[in-house]
């Protein structure tokens, strides 16, 4: 928040503070964040007591915005928006992480994710859906498939998309590291990086970030984009 109000000082648009909330495989190792299986311990009561100690941390914090991200699951996005809505009156918004172009990480599709959220009344500050953690080669297709369900149930008007990829490297589990499959903080990938963002937004995105492996130089290329194209 300092640093938006450093930055609000020298009259450019105004920005927003996003509080970052991770789903509970991000706190078990071995990477069960990316296919949702926790195991039987982890029952929907647990979940929400998970969810509700260290979402009520963040919104004590005055965030803008909450981002209930990376999730791999459905039953946990309704989970975590409900606490969210019970705890705050911040809006927010849920992206998942997909497997590919069709399905989020537990084998869910992801059309059905976003029609589901979009659809229930009780959640009333939801200001977004979308994808993050996600190779960029896979976008295109999710966020085409959610602005339909998005149409569907008529929530377009209320419920952005949102897209905060990954660089398209691919992490080795086994090694604990990156393989650079995408030029890593290279102009050329940053370049691509701006592509993709490009045809994200003329499918319907609203809001565009990076996430892993995303570098100053990709960030520079989406701001070059967003001057060109005014306001997603």
């Amino acid at each position: 928040r300092e640093a938006v109000q450093l930055y609000a000082a020298h009259r450019v648009p105004p920005l927003q503070v996003v509080a970052s909330h991770a789903p509970v495989g991000a706190h078990i190792p071995g990477g069960c964040e990316y296919h949702g299986t926790y195991g039987a311990e982890w029952n929907t009561e647990r979940i929400a007591t998970f969810h509700r100690e260290n979402i009520l941390p963040l919104v004590r914090a005055r965030p803008d915005l909450v981002a209930l991200e990376t999730v791999p699951r459905l039953d946990e996005a309704h989970i975590e928006a409900r606490v969210t809505q019970e705890c705050c009156h911040i809006p927010y918004w849920v992206s998942f992480a997909c497997r590919d172009g069709e399905c989020i990480g537990n084998g869910e599709d992801f059309a059905d994710c976003v029609r589901a959220l979009a659809s229930d009344p009780t959640l009333s500050r939801l200001v977004a859906v979308g994808v993050n953690c996600t190779a960029p080669q896979h976008v295109l297709s999710l966020v085409s498939r959610g602005r339909e369900a998005l149409r569907e149930c008529r929530a377009e008007a209320r419920v952005a998309l949102v897209v905060y990829a990954n660089s398209g490297d691919e992490w080795d589990g086994v090694r604990k590291e990156w393989v650079d499959c995408a030029g890593g903080s290279g102009d050329g990938a940053a370049k691509l990086y701006a592509e993709y963002a490009e045809e994200w937004v003329a499918a319907g995105v609203r809001m565009v970030g990076g996430g892993c492996r995303v570098f100053p130089e990709h960030i520079a290329r989406l701001k070059a984009l967003r001057d060109r194209i005014g306001d997603a």
